[in-house]
């Protein structure tokens, strides 16, 4: 059987830190952790990890999609910035910053009554 934790883990390495994963997850940096070195990591927190990092471990880890599709759960995934992320914490980080100025000119337009 695969080592799930080791697998979150070398993705991890390539987009985010654990501590600010921890943050955006709303998981503490302990309790991450603690995932992270089981083998057996839930499905549904990887899930949620691919979801935060926007990444689709259904190539890495084979049953997390019928465990997605079982307990309908979504696995978000956006070919661009799922391409990116997997190579650059970099480009990851952009990606972060520009959905939260989307998010942010979105609501100033809503207060303001302005259509883009």
């Amino acid at each position: 059987m695969q080592h799930i934790g080791d697998i979150v883990k070398k993705v991890l390495k390539e987009v985010t830190t654990y501590t600010s994963l921890a943050k955006e997850s709303g998981i503490s940096r302990p309790t991450l952790g603690k995932y992270l070195k089981m083998a057996d990591m839930p499905f549904d927190i990887v899930i949620k990890i691919g979801n935060i990092i926007r990444y689709d471990f259904t190539n890495d880890i084979s049953e997390i999609k019928s465990y997605a599709i079982k307990n309908k759960l979504k696995i978000y995934v956006d070919e661009d910035k799922h391409f990116m992320a997997k190579y650059s914490k970099e480009c990851y980080n952009i990606l972060v910053e520009y959905d939260a100025l989307k998010e942010f000119t979105s609501l100033l337009c809503k207060k303001h009554k302005v259509r883009i």
